[in-house]
Formats: C-alpha cells, structure tokens, sequence
C-alpha cells in the first residue's frame, strides 16, 4: 500500500486543490493522522507478521532473544516440532524445578519466563537445533519519507477516511462535525468487513 496515492483524494475532499494548498492542514499532519489509525487498526488485527528461522537453539541455553520488532508470538518449533506455549505459572504446576530442568527434547516455550524480549524454552535443548518463530510485527512507520507499507491496498482507502475523519473534526474554520462522523462511518463499515476476513486477535 502507498499512502502517496491517497493524497490526491484527500486534498479534494478537503477542497484544497493540492497539498500546497492544504491551508488548515499540513501534508505531515495527514500522514500523522493516517500512522495513528495504522497504529489503532494493528492493535485490533494482526496486519503484521515476521517469520524468523535465524535461531539455532543451544545444547543446555533456556532463554533466547526475540526480534526486535517482535510484539507477541504467534507460533514456535523446534526442529520443526511445534512446542507448547506456556506462562510462568503453568510451568511450576508442571514441574517445580522447571527452570534448572536437565537438557532434553524442547516441548514448550515460555513468555514471561523474563521481560518480553525473550522466549524461555523448556526443557533446554540436549543438542542444537533450529528454531522457527511466527510473530505479530511492530506497526511500521507511516509518514511523507515512507508512505509505501506492505499490507492489502483495502488499506490505504481505510487509512484515507480515517484522516478525513480526523482533519473533519479539528476545531477551527474547517471543521465539520457532521463530515467528520460520516467519513467514521464509512471507515468503520470497512473495518468490519476485516473482521468477517481476518477476525480479531
């Protein structure tokens, strides 16, 4: 999706024949509203995902880093076995001296075995072995210098009205409550077609 093709659209619909006539409004403060409701809609769907196979995991090492743009796994394997997710709590109900447990085929992942960087593996690995991770991405910056987002195209028209919306309701000359709650409506008839599709996380 770019975002640049949307610009035409949306100086029209603001009555400003270019982005140098904007007038009220500034081409970054578009931008700025559209990474806001990129930001929001990511929260409610899974619009971004990584997929990281760079991970060998350790004869005896528990813990291992998560990519850096890593927000919640998805799915974990060793060796192409899927291990079981866990928290803290499931693990002392299952084994009392889990985190000192002796080396062994990994079965489970852990999530807040530490902060939120890491994946604790249980039991720690008695020979080395790949490890696949599926997770949910960081929503990616938006802006004029990086208009160009990998997502379905459906987007960009989405992210249009929800900066109508928001340029609508900004008190002032232009304001336009009444624009302002149609072009949410419309965003929002949008936003539930990607429920039906993708469903919520």
């Amino acid at each position: 999706m770019d975002f640049s093709t949307e610009i035409p659209w949306l100086c029209a619909s603001l009555n400003c024949p270019s982005v140098a006539e904007l007038d009220t409004w500034t081409q970054d403060e578009l931008y700025t509203y559209a990474e806001e409701a990129l930001r929001a809609v990511a929260r409610k769907f899974i619009l971004f995902a990584g997929y990281n196979t760079a991970t060998t995991l350790t004869i005896g090492q528990a813990v291992y880093g998560l990519p850096s743009d890593h927000v919640a796994t998805i799915y974990l394997a060793a060796a192409g076995a899927m291990l079981a997710p866990s928290n803290v709590a499931e693990m002392e109900a299952l084994d009392d001296s889990w985190t000192t447990a002796a080396n062994a085929t990994p079965a489970r992942w852990v999530g807040n075995a530490a902060d939120m960087t890491v994946a604790g593996i249980y039991p720690p690995p008695a020979a080395p072995c790949p490890l696949t991770l599926v997770y949910q991405a960081e929503c990616p910056d938006l802006s004029v210098a990086s208009p160009v987002v990998a997502m379905p195209t459906i987007m960009g028209d989405y992210l249009a009205l929800r900066v109508l919306e928001q340029a609508r309701m900004r008190q002032g000359d232009a304001q336009m409550a009444d624009a302002s709650k149609a072009f949410g409506n419309m965003a929002d008839t949008i936003e539930s077609a990607f429920q039906a599709y993708w469903g919520s996380k």
